[in-house]
């Protein structure tokens, strides 16, 4: 189904099609269908990124978080219509066992550029009630874009990720000043660390009967691609919290490798994308440490609405 963009018809079209799911006898070794619904969650894009990409992303996302979904789509070049459009469909999937589909509503929206900051209000009345809503803007124009920040505001979470950017630099100074605004914004270049973190957790968490953070007097972060600046300048934000006695250092290298030492201490993590070998004092071990993708990472985030703690105590340090 598709229309012009009216709140009222949007939702006229969302119960024809609920109507349509529960009275459908076609779907052979069913048994009617579960409306699930544990959020909304928004995903804006320039009119030029795949479609197909993002629709494949969201389905899956949606096993685990199912949501009302909205797919705002923002046309730049070549459009002459002055009106905003959206289409209603479900997204239905059978669990492994079960005899009944869940299906949760998708809306996918296109808006002129000129409109753009028609289309917030609007957007909200879409929002499913008293449920989070979270906001990931794929495309950095859009983050940058003065109009389109009202929909902040809106959103419970906002996810970025500063690492699309031409200049992750400005990506992460919009990620800090966000914070300052008071704005729940995550950002992707840190969610990819996670494994990282906690692989350095580990290794500095005990050793037998103490706990060997003290020990700790000098970190040492060096990067290489595909570790960017902006991550590494992440983790020496972390470093610095965790280890404010510590002298932390972040520099470009031929490897990315991270270095910990102290007076009976010393740690040293290198590796590329996938592997990193571990050398803490005498012992030598490896790890695997694969490169989230844009899929996976969005599904950490999803798993936590709120603020996240840690992220924002590394926000405080430069």
């Amino acid at each position: 189904m598709s229309t012009t963009f009216s709140p009222e018809s949007i939702l006229k079209d969302l119960s024809k099609l609920w109507t349509q799911l529960a009275d459908d006898k076609s779907a052979e070794n069913t048994s009617g269908v579960i409306r699930a619904c544990t959020m909304t969650f928004i995903t804006a894009m320039d009119g030029e990124e795949d479609s197909q990409d993002i629709n494949e992303i969201v389905a899956e996302l949606m096993h685990g978080n199912p949501s009302r979904v909205l797919l705002l789509r923002v046309l730049r070049n070549g459009t002459t219509s002055g009106n905003i459009a959206a289409r209603v469909q479900a997204q239905c999937w059978l669990p492994f066992g079960q005899r009944q589909q869940i299906c949760c509503e998708q809306i996918e929206i296109e808006s002129p550029i000129s409109l753009l900051s028609d289309v917030p209000k609007l957007i909200l009345s879409l929002a499913a009630a008293d449920l989070p809503v979270v906001l990931y803007v794929r495309s950095p124009r859009l983050v940058a874009d003065r109009g389109f920040q009202d929909f902040f505001s809106l959103a419970h979470k906002v996810v970025i990720d500063s690492e699309k950017f031409a200049d992750p630099a400005a990506g992460s100074a919009f990620v800090r000043s966000a914070y300052q605004l008071g704005w729940n914004v995550a950002d992707l270049a840190w969610t990819r660390l996670t494994g990282l973190r906690q692989l350095i957790s580990q290794l500095c968490g005990s050793d037998g009967r103490r706990t060997r953070v003290p020990e700790i007097k000098a970190v040492r972060v060096l990067y290489a691609p595909p570790v960017s600046l902006i991550a590494a300048q992440y983790l020496g934000s972390w470093f610095r919290a965790v280890l404010p006695e510590a002298e932390v250092v972040v520099a470009s290298g031929n490897q990315t490798t991270v270095m910990l030492a102290g007076p009976e201490l010393s740690i040293s993590l290198n590796g590329g994308d996938t592997a990193v070998i571990q050398k803490t004092n005498d012992y030598t071990s490896s790890a695997s440490l694969p490169r989230l993708n844009e899929k996976e990472l969005l599904r950490e985030e999803l798993s936590l609405i709120g603020p996240d703690p840690i992220f924002r105590r590394c926000l405080k340090i430069q």
